[in-house]
C-alpha cells in the first residue's frame, strides 16, 4: 500500500469515528428533546382545569345570587352553556394529561376526578335547571373537592416531570460522557495514527539519511534497513541498498584492479630496472671484455695448469661420491627398517581401533538394556501405583464393612505399605539406572573420542608412512644423481684432455669477440635509454594506481 493510500485510509477512519460520534450525539438529543416536549404542555393543561374550575365555581356562585332575584330565561341559558363548555373543555383536557399517569395511585385519583367532575356536571346541570340556588351552592361547594383532585394529579404529574428530568439529565450525562470518551479515543487514535504514520515514514528516513552519511564519509559496511512494505520508501530502500551493493561491487572491483595494477607495476618497474642494471652490467661487461680479451690470451698458458689441477680435483671427487653412494645405501636400508616398525605400529592401531569399536557397542548395547530396566521399572511403578490404589479402596471397604472387615482392612493396610516401598524401591532403581545411563553415556562419549583420536593416528601414520616413501624415493634419487656425477666426472676429466686442444682456438676466437662487443655496447646505450623512458611511464603510471587506491581506501568496504 502506497503512503497516499496508508494517509487517506487513516484520514478517512477518523473522518468516520468523527461522524459516528456526532450521529450518536444528534440521535440522542433528538431522543431527548422528543421526551420532554410535550410534558410542559400537559401539566399545563392541568392548570388550565383548575382555572376553569375556579372560573365555573365563580360563575355558580354568581348565579346563585342572581337567581334569588327574577332573572330572564337567557342567564340560565348562558350557565348550562357554560357547564357543557366546561365539560368539553375538562374532557378534552383529561385526555391529554392521561398519558402522565405512571403510577396505580395517579391513576385512581384520575378515575376518581373524572367520577366526580361527572356528578358535579351532571348536578350542576340539574341545579341549573332547576333554578335551585341551595343546590347550586352545594355545586360550587363540591368545586373545591374536584380542585383537590386536580391539585393532587398536579403532584403527580409534577413528580412524574421530576423523574423524567431526572432521566433527561442521565441522558445528557450519558451524552456528555459518550462525546467525551469519543472525543478522548478519537484524539489517542488520531494521535496514534499519527504516530503510526510518523514513524512508518521517519523512521526509515532517518535510517536511511544515516545510511546515506556513512556512505557519504565513506562507510560502507551499513547494515541494511529491513523494510517489507511495497510502498515508496520500500522502493526508495530496495533501490538504496541495490546501489550500496552495486557501490561496492565496484569500489571491490576498482580496488582489485588497482591491486593488479599495483602489482603489475611494481614488478615490471622492478624487472625494468633489473633490466637496466643488467644492461648497464652488459655494456660495463662488453667494455670489459674487449679490454680483458686481450689479457685473456695471456691467460691461456694459465689454463693449462687449472685443467691439470682440475684432473687432481676430479679425482678426489669421483672418491668422494663412490662414498657417497655407499653412505646412500645405508640411508635406504634405515629406511626400510622404519617402514617395517610403522607398518607394524600401523597394524596395533588398527587393532585397537577396533577394539574401542567393539567397546562402543558394547556401550550401546549396555544403554539398550538399561533402557529395557528402566521401562520395567516404571511399569513396576505403575503397577504399585495402581496397587497402592486398591489398598486404598481397600481399605475404604473395610472401613465400611464394619467389624468383619478388620482383618481386610489390615491386609490392605499392608498391601498398601508393600505398594509403598515398592514405589520407593522403583525410584531408587530410576536413580541407579539414570546414574548408569549418565555413565554408560560418559564412557560412550570418551570411546568416541578414542575412535577419533584413533582415526587422526591412523591417519597420521599413513601421512608418515607416504613421508618415509617419498624419503626413500628421495635417498634412491641421490643415489642415482652421485652415481651420474661419478660418471660425469670420469667423462669430464677425458673432456680436460680436450680442452687443451681447444686452447688455440680460442685466441682466434677473442680477436672476433672484441669486435662483437663494441657493437654490442652500441646496441646497450641504445637500449638502456629506451628502458629509461619505460620506467618514467611505469613511475607516472604506478603514482596514478596509488592515488586510485588512496581514493578507494577512503571506502570501508570490509
Amino acid at each position: 500500500m502506497s503512503l497516499n493510500k496508508k494517509i487517506l485510509v487513516n484520514s478517512f477512519t477518523l473522518i468516520t469515528v468523527s461522524i459516528a460520534l456526532i450521529a450518536i450525539v444528534i440521535i440522542s438529543m433528538i431522543r431527548i428533546q422528543s421526551s420532554n416536549q410535550d410534558i410542559l404542555p400537559k401539566i399545563i393543561n392541568i392548570q388550565v382545569i383548575e382555572s376553569e374550575l375556579k372560573n365555573t365555581q365563580n360563575e355558580l356562585s354568581s348565579y346563585a345570587t342572581a337567581i334569588g332575584v327574577a332573572q330572564p330565561q337567557s342567564v340560565t341559558d348562558k350557565q348550562i352553556e357554560s357547564l357543557k363548555k366546561l365539560e368539553g373543555t375538562i374532557g378534552d383536557k383529561l385526555a391529554i394529561i392521561k398519558p402522565l399517569l405512571h403510577n396505580k395511585e395517579s391513576e385512581k385519583t384520575f378515575a376518581n376526578l373524572q367520577g366526580k367532575v361527572k356528578a358535579f356536571l351532571t348536578a350542576a346541570n340539574q341545579a341549573v335547571t332547576d333554578k335551585n340556588a341551595t343546590n347550586v351552592r352545594t355545586q360550587e361547594a363540591r368545586i373545591a373537592g374536584i380542585l383537590n383532585d386536580v391539585h393532587v394529579l398536579g403532584l403527580y404529574a409534577n413528580e412524574h416531570y421530576q423523574d423524567i428530568q431526572k432521566d433527561l439529565a442521565q441522558q445528557i450525562t450519558f451524552v456528555i460522557t459518550i462525546s467525551l470518551t469519543g472525543i478522548i479515543l478519537l484524539v489517542l487514535f488520531g494521535s496514534v495514527f499519527t504516530v503510526l504514520i510518523i514513524r512508518n515514514i521517519t523512521k526509515p528516513l532517518r535510517k536511511l539519511a544515516h545510511n546515506a552519511n556513512e556512505i557519504a564519509s565513506g562507510n560502507l559496511m551499513v547494515e541494511p534497513i529491513h523494510y517489507k512494505t511495497n510502498d515508496e520508501i520500500g522502493v526508495l530502500n530496495r533501490s538504496f541498498n541495490t546501489m550500496t551493493n552495486q557501490l561496492k561491487q565496484l569500489l571491490d572491483a576498482i580496488h582489485n584492479v588497482s591491486g593488479h595494477i599495483d602489482t603489475f607495476t611494481n614488478d615490471l618497474e622492478r624487472e625494468n630496472k633489473l633490466f637496466a642494471e643488467i644492461s648497464e652490467h652488459v655494456a660495463s661487461a662488453t667494455e670489459k671484455i674487449s679490454s680483458d680479451s686481450l689479457s685473456v690470451s695471456n691467460s691461456l698458458h694459465h689454463t693449462v695448469q687449472l685443467v691439470e689441477t682440475m684432473d687432481t680435483d676430479f679425482n678426489q671427487n669421483v672418491h668422494r661420491s663412490t662414498v657417497s653412494v655407499d653412505h646412500g645405501n645405508l640411508a635406504v636400508g634405515a629406511i626400510d627398517k622404519g617402514k617395517e616398525v610403522i607398518s607394524s605400529q600401523q597394524q596395533m592401531i588398527e587393532e585397537n581401533i577396533n577394539t574401542v569399536k567393539v567397546i562402543h557397542d558394547v556401550a550401546n548395547t549396555f544403554m539398550e538394556h538399561t533402557a529395557r530396566i528402566e521401562e520395567m521399572a516404571g511399569v513396576v511403578a505403575d503397577i504399585s501405583a495402581q496397587t497402592n490404589l486398591l489398598a486404598l479402596n481397600a481399605s475404604i471397604e473395610a472401613a465400611r464393612a464394619g467389624e468383619h472387615g478388620k482383618g481386610f482392612a489390615v491386609v490392605a493396610e499392608e498391601v498398601r505399605n508393600l505398594s509403598e516401598a515398592t514405589s520407593k524401591s522403583t525410584e531408587k532403581i530410576f536413580g541407579i539406572v539414570g546414574a548408569i545411563q549418565a555413565g554408560v553415556q560418559n564412557m560412550s562419549d570418551s570411546v568416541r573420542l578414542g575412535v577419533e583420536i584413533a582415526d587422526k593416528q591412523k591417519t597420521s601414520m599413513y601421512e608418515t608412512t607416504s613421508a618415509f616413501e617419498s624419503i626413500e624415493t628421495e635417498v634412491r634419487s641421490i643415489m642415482n644423481e652421485l652415481q651420474e656425477v661419478a660418471r660425469g666426472m670420469k667423462h669430464s676429466k677425458g673432456l680436460g684432455e680436450k680442452v687443451l686442444e681447444h686452447v688455440g682456438n680460442v685466441n682466434h676466437m677473442l680477436e672476433e669477440n672484441v669486435a662483437g662487443t663494441e657493437e654490442i655496447t652500441a646496441s646497450t646505450n641504445e637500449q638502456t635509454y629506451a628502458i629509461q623512458v619505460v620506467v618514467e611511464k611505469i613511475t607516472a603510471l604506478r603514482q596514478l594506481s596509488d592515488d586510485l587506491n588512496n581514493r578507494v581506501k577512503q571506502f570501508k568496504i570490509l
